[in-house]
């Protein structure tokens, strides 16, 4: 009996993850094989409600199109057949068949989308917060479960500006191994380029300010040496 109630617990459908990392599982899970929603839901075990509502508000932006019809038998009804990535839907085979679009929009999802948009070009997370309005925090989650599922990897490094040698990474799209961290005698090589560059910088600087404070009628005691 006690087995017989386990079973019936795990075959329950799970409750939807919300949040960034849940809409990279999704994504992923098209990217594998294209699905319906039916096929995606017995993937993920998500609730069918929030499975329904994330997938025709994938497709609204673009993350996923329609790539054909499916029926599960000859006198089924035929429902869309969603696959990864921007493309041209396919229609539907008879009139009585339509493709969902979202009944309100989803700021979530939205926000996510517009991740996926800024990183078809390179940038790193901080230019990712820049562009989309997202915090530091829920960018680096989006980078991490997008190379958690290899959907995004390491492009290559780059200095941060003012900063010595500390890199950050330029991520994208796509699967693929990460670029290596710079090492150490590049970071070295890095961080002595930057002091220099400061240093002649103060130095212009002070240049600047005592020529500005030096009274008119002053002599210029370097110009008479």
């Amino acid at each position: 009996m006690t087995s017989t109630i386990h079973a019936m617990r795990s075959s329950r459908p799970k409750k939807a993850r919300l949040g960034m990392a849940g809409y990279v599982e999704l994504l992923a899970t098209f990217r594998d094989a294209p699905a319906t929603i039916l096929q995606a839901q017995e993937r993920l075990r998500w609730g069918r409600d929030t499975l329904h509502r994330l997938v025709v508000a994938f497709h609204a932006k673009g993350l996923i199109h329609v790539c054909g019809w499916y029926a599960a038998a000859k006198r089924r009804r035929r429902v869309a057949l969603y696959a990864f990535g921007p493309g041209q839907d396919v229609p539907p085979p008879s009139e009585s068949l339509r493709i969902l679009t979202p009944t309100k929009p989803s700021p979530e999802v939205w926000a996510f989308a517009s991740v996926i948009e800024e990183l078809a070009e390179p940038c790193t997370v901080v230019e990712l917060t820049e562009h989309t309005g997202i915090d530091w925090d829920t960018a680096k989650a989006v980078v991490v479960a997008l190379q958690k599922h290899r959907l995004a990897r390491v492009l290559t490094w780059r200095p941060r500006e003012n900063s010595g040698g500390i890199y950050q990474a330029v991520y994208a799209l796509g699967a693929g191994p990460n670029a290596p961290y710079p090492s150490r005698k590049a970071m070295r090589r890095r961080t002595a380029k930057a002091w220099y560059e400061r240093a002649a910088r103060k130095k212009a600087a002070a240049e600047i300010t005592s020529a500005i404070c030096r009274p008119a009628n002053a002599p210029n005691f370097s110009e008479a040496a």
